[in-house]
């Protein structure tokens, strides 16, 4: 399963410059999913009150670690979120196991698809 990219570069860029420098990433829209060589070719800087415009080299290393910190449960849970049963479903264990018959369910699902730590 491939991770989607939660944190936006712009998300990145604003935490990282501020008001120092302006951009605009092209042909954006929601569902756009990019590999970071891909993001590059996007990214179109604006005028900027600094006179150094960061470059795609110089930032890449670090919004891809921040990326993948803030990334790194999410084929985890993808999966717990396929695996858990409907909430009636639920609903109907409680009622037929009790919470503990519930919470065993719940649990191994969880343990089949751990969390990073």
């Amino acid at each position: 399963m491939t991770n989607k990219i939660t944190y936006e570069l712009s998300d990145y860029l604003i935490e990282t410059y501020g008001n120092d420098v302006s951009f605009s990433i092209k042909n954006a829209s929601y569902n756009t999913v990019w590999t970071n060589e891909k993001l590059e070719e996007q990214l179109e800087w604006g005028d900027t009150n600094s006179d150094a415009k960061p470059t795609w080299d110089s930032i890449k290393d670090d919004y891809t670690a921040k990326a993948e910190a803030v990334n790194k449960n999410t084929d985890a849970l993808q999966a717990r979120k396929s695996a858990y049963p409907s909430m009636a479903e639920q609903l109907d264990d409680i009622y037929h196991n009790g919470v503990d018959g519930w919470k065993a369910n719940i649990k191994a699902i969880k343990d089949a698809n751990p969390k990073s730590e």
